[in-house]
């Protein structure tokens, strides 16, 4: 077979066959165009021209694509028409009829001027690529380049959004009574929080029709990965925020004193499986506030189980043996939490990040850890010095968890753990180290 090049003339013998050049054979009907038609020993035929090869993807291969393109485009214009009519007509009337005061005003229009900008930009970029050839369009690209600035804006805006929907439930006569409707305003401000999907929903099917010989489609696989984790990280925030909300508004059992609202912002919350110095373990909500922590109950109404001074109180992450890489293993996003120097209990949260977190607010002076030699916890960043030579209080057997011992002991995931038997006697260095200390 011999190639065929741009602007040759093929005689066409039938749909997809045709002759050039002497050499009868196939080619591919997409890659060419009628211009005319001539009479030879063949009698009355098509003749076609070859396109050139960097013009096949504008061909119909890519129609669909197109469209998919098309429909991105429009639904962002869409979207930011939206934004504009939040931002400029809803936002602007609340704020000449003085409904909410000052403070209230401003969580509910927070970051919605900057959500306008943002995608005024994002839709010029789009535009501007539609109007490229399909070979040289990078969608994908466009939206990674404004990926670091939707991540951190919308995470922001859905941290926020749950505060400005409880602001606008809590008015919601005022607003009915100044002949606004409630739904219309409630529905613009929720918008935000759905729009990611829109684009995971959007891009996935522009993926589905791109060739991954495309010079966009790297950027496009990525950009959908990047919208996937943002989707779920969002939602999973959302939930965490209406949690608060719930919590800082309803009563609480076995509380005493000013309410809990009146303890500031919270730092972190976080649900968690605990298990105490008697080795109960249960579903807890843990809460940090600037001065305190506190405990509750998962189950409504919530209860007080108790409420910790943030001075005394150390977290640290708990200890795991260097051979140790099994990430499903409990003590990996496990931390412990120490009242002054006693041992208060051990929590165990869903990911390593809440983990790291939690460590990073409640760390306090480095712990020794009862390993036979100095080591520091996997995920650490401090280094060993001199200082944890000094005894404290030693950490409980059972939190030494090693997977050789294939015993596990039970956080409340459904598998039943026991503690290590793995335990040495440190006495004798202990003694040694107090006999040096006592020459000094």
């Amino acid at each position: 077979s011999s190639g065929i090049n741009a602007e040759e003339a093929v005689v066409s013998t039938q749909s997809t066959g045709g002759e050039l050049n002497g050499e009868v054979g196939w080619f591919p009907s997409n890659y060419v165009k009628e211009f005319g038609t001539t009479n030879s020993g063949y009698g009355t035929k098509r003749v076609s021209t070859v396109a050139a090869v960097a013009d096949t993807a504008d061909t119909a291969d890519y129609e669909y694509y197109k469209a998919v393109v098309e429909d991105i485009v429009s639904s962002e214009r869409e979207y930011l028409q939206d934004l504009k009519y939040l931002c400029d007509n809803l936002l602007v009337t609340l704020r000449r009829l003085r409904v909410f005061s000052t403070t209230e005003m401003e969580v509910v229009s927070r970051y919605t001027e900057e959500l306008k900008a943002l995608h005024t930009q994002l839709l010029q970029s789009l535009s501007t690529e539609q109007q490229k050839r399909v070979i040289q369009q990078h969608v994908g690209g466009s939206f990674l380049q404004y990926g670091q600035r939707i991540k951190e804006l919308y995470g922001n805006f859905v941290s926020n959004h749950p505060h400005a929907a409880n602001i606008i439930t809590n008015k919601v006569d005022l607003l009915s009574g100044a002949g606004l409707d409630v739904v219309q305003i409630t529905q613009a401000l929720c918008q935000p929080c759905k729009r990611i999907e829109r684009y995971q929903a959007l891009l996935s099917e522009l993926e589905y029709q791109l060739k991954n010989t495309h010079p966009d489609y790297t950027s496009l696989s990525d950009c959908i990965n990047v919208f996937d984790s943002l989707s779920t990280y969002l939602t999973e925030l959302r939930k965490k925020k209406e949690n608060e909300i719930a919590i800082l508004s309803s009563e609480i059992k076995g509380w005493h004193g000013p309410a809990i609202s009146t303890l500031g912002n919270m730092v972190l919350f976080t649900p968690a499986w605990f298990t105490n110095v008697n080795k109960e373990n249960n579903e807890r909500y843990f809460i940090l506030f600037p001065q305190w922590l506190v405990i509750l109950t998962v189950d409504t109404p919530h209860t007080l189980v108790d409420k910790l001074p943030t001075h005394s109180l150390v977290i640290e992450p708990a200890a795991i043996l260097e051979e140790e890489s099994d990430y499903e293993d409990p003590a990996v996003t496990s931390f412990i939490i120490r009242n002054g120097s006693e041992y208060y209990g051990l929590a165990n949260v869903h990911s390593l990040r809440e983990k790291d977190r939690w460590c990073e607010a409640g760390h306090g002076p480095e712990q020794s850890l009862p390993r036979g030699e100095p080591t520091r916890s996997k995920g650490s960043s401090r280094a060993w010095n001199l200082t944890m030579l000094r005894p404290n209080p030693p950490t409980p057997p059972s939190l030494l968890l090693s997977p050789k011992t294939k015993k596990r002991l039970n956080y409340g995931g459904g598998k039943t753990m026991e503690p290590t038997i793995k335990h040495n006697n440190y006495a004798p260095v202990l003694s040694v180290i107090d006999a040096y200390s006592s020459l000094s």
